[in-house]
């Protein structure tokens, strides 16, 4: 129902880009990869048109962010379940990417983690 409701207020409101990037979060959480493409590329199409926000909840630079962040992760077709995966976002450009997306609530490789967890004293 939100998904089809962000698309009527889109429909409403066709110089509103804010719709467009929610409800492409909606879709990639639902791993609906192109059709959460399509509505980030309508989403940046109206922000660079405008340079401005309707919703003053986020800047405009993260409101492009975020959604450039949404779209990148429809072409790898991943988005995480967990509050530690939403942590390991913000690549904009698969050159940022250093990583695969962390699923999980630890940093992959992190040595002084997996230390403590298992008693012994930091490497230093």
């Amino acid at each position: 129902a939100a998904i089809a409701d962000l698309l009527e207020a889109s429909k409403l409101n066709p110089f509103v880009a804010e719709p467009h990037a929610v409800r492409a979060q909606l879709l990639v959480q639902k791993g609906r990869w192109p059709e959460a493409a399509d509505a980030c590329k309508a989403a940046l199409r109206l922000f660079y048109e405008w340079a401005t926000q309707w919703d003053n909840r986020m800047p405009f630079v993260a409101w492009v962010s975020w959604t450039r962040c949404i779209l990148l992760q429809t072409s790898f077709k991943e988005w995480p379940t967990t509050h530690g995966g939403v942590e390991s976002l913000g690549a904009v450009h698969p050159s940022q990417r250093f990583r695969k997306l962390n699923t999980g609530r630890d940093q992959p490789g992190d040595e002084a983690l997996e230390d403590a967890q298992a008693g012994k004293k930091a490497r230093v």
